[in-house]
């Protein structure tokens, strides 16, 4: 198909893209090539993470969205607005009329607005639940879960490496030595096997052979 049919039948846009004057893209985001002279529809594949329509042109990636944009869509604000924003927050759906110039926090406020994602929690003082206090079997509930070995600000030292290896000598089991040292079944095959921090200072102190 010609250039010049491809034009008067109206099936493809005749305004190049800006800065990539080889390429056409419709209101609804179906790029076209016309390096060769001739339409030549591109494929497009879907952003993992973003999940949207994007093409490779000159080993780069570009969005659907924002060829459409360039094209279709007044920027108000060039020098402040950046980041194109669909407005049903459907990110698939590049049609130029559901699409509008804007900034990452216009962006994001949209999105918080329609329910996409939870705003940042609040804190301090503008957090609803400021100055309420826990229950005290609440408090001692997760003061017991968090002591002992299970604290994430516990030193490691040699004295517990020793009593893990003593235990395991004697014939505990590993459920049974994290059961009586309050640590985790997981903590004590680590350390057993020199894996984490418990194991290299037992690596350190050369423990597996003194017990």
């Amino acid at each position: 198909m010609s250039l010049g049919f491809a034009q008067n039948i109206n099936m493809k846009p005749n305004i190049p893209i800006p800065g990539l004057e080889d390429y056409h893209i419709t209101k609804h985001g179906n790029l076209f090539s016309i390096k060769s002279g001739e339409w030549k529809e591109l494929k497009g594949c879907i952003n993992c993470r973003w999940g949207r329509k994007q093409f490779k042109i000159r080993k780069k990636w570009y969005k659907a969205s924002r060829l459409v944009a360039l094209v279709y869509v007044k920027n108000p604000n060039p020098e402040k607005y950046n980041v194109v924003c669909h407005k049903d927050n459907n990110p698939l759906n590049d049609y130029y009329k559901n699409l509008y110039w804007g900034d990452y926090f216009m962006n994001n406020q949209q999105t918080v607005r329609d329910g996409r994602i939870n705003p940042r929690p609040l804190r301090g003082k503008d957090n609803p639940r400021y100055g309420i206090s826990l229950p005290d079997e609440v408090k001692k509930k997760i003061s017991k879960a968090n002591s002992g070995y299970n604290n994430g600000n516990f030193k490691c030292n040699e004295k517990l490496v020793r009593e893990i290896f003593r235990l395991r000598k004697i014939g505990f089991g590993q459920s049974q030595i994290a059961k009586k040292l309050t640590i985790s079944s997981h903590t004590v095959n680590k350390t057993l096997r020199g894996k984490n921090i418990l194991g290299m200072v037992s690596n350190e102190y050369k423990i597996k052979e003194k017990v």
